[in-house]
């Protein structure tokens, strides 16, 4: 049983965004639906890329602000994504 060392790393979320004035103040918890979810693959731990985003609800200039403040908040400092065929890199 000593044939490996095994590391694990996590390197990989999920965002899911919930409408506060339409949820519970645990939906994720409590199984409700998400409006917006995006898969957060880290390339390292301050610089992530964001890809797999789906919506249900229209995001906006300021929903986008708010979402880098809060990867911001969580240490991210780099983001990337694509975005009409074109990788773009961010820093926040």
């Amino acid at each position: 049983m000593d044939r490996f060392i095994i590391h694990e790393s996590v390197d990989s979320s999920t965002l899911r965004l919930y409408l506060a004035d339409k949820h519970s103040a645990n939906p994720y918890e409590e199984r409700e639906e998400f409006e917006a979810a995006a898969s957060i693959f880290y390339e390292t731990p301050d610089t992530v890329y964001i890809s797999k985003a789906l919506s249900k609800i229209n995001l906006s200039l300021s929903d986008f602000k708010e979402i880098k403040a809060k990867l911001k908040e969580m240490g991210i400092k780099v983001i990337r994504y694509e975005r009409r065929g074109t990788l773009k890199t961010e820093v926040l």
